[in-house]
């Protein structure tokens, strides 16, 4: 999504006021202003974008809750992703929201939910990988216990072999 967003230009004096203070959400003309937002959110850093979040504070509807949702997905760790789908997902179903606007946050909700589903995997095949390397490495340490197991049989046979048998006692 951000990708796509990226295409989208901002004009340099709506960029730079982006960046430097809180967004100033009225009501929006258009659904370029959402784009606008979300385009310069991107460039934020996660420090920059949290601290952001902290002005803002917990919206309820409209912009500032759009304006929340892509900061939060710009905090790049699941439980910003979290509070972006959630954000997004209520934005998509407000009565008051013009379809396209509706349209983007549906958009915005899936990719979110793709990035908790992809963290979730990610962590999964984590702990897949961690497992199977203890798996090998126990495999290992069995194998050399077998090996040297095989080892001492071969020589104790080797020495029985080896050792001259006493001479037939008369009696």
């Amino acid at each position: 999504m951000l990708s796509l967003l990226s295409g989208c230009e901002l004009l340099p004096a709506q960029s730079s006021a982006a960046l430097d203070q809180p967004l100033p959400i009225t009501e929006l003309r258009d659904l370029n202003d959402w784009l606008s937002i979300s385009t310069a959110v991107s460039k934020l850093s996660a420090d920059m974008a949290a601290t952001k979040l902290r002005q803002l504070g917990k919206p309820e509807a409209g912009d500032e809750l759009f304006y929340y949702g892509v900061l939060n997905q710009q905090l790049n760790h699941r439980e910003g992703w979290i509070q972006a789908r959630d954000a997004f997902r209520k934005l998509s179903t407000e009565t008051a929201i013009e379809p396209n606007f509706k349209e983007l946050a549906r958009i915005m909700e899936a990719h979110n939910q793709a990035l908790i589903n992809w963290h979730a995997r990610h962590t999964h095949l984590q702990k897949e990988l961690a497992e199977s390397v203890l798996d090998r490495e126990l495999l290992e340490r069995k194998i050399e216990a077998l090996t040297q197991l095989e080892a001492t049989i071969s020589n104790r046979k080797q020495q029985s072999t080896a050792a001259p048998e006493p001479p037939p006692t008369n009696q």
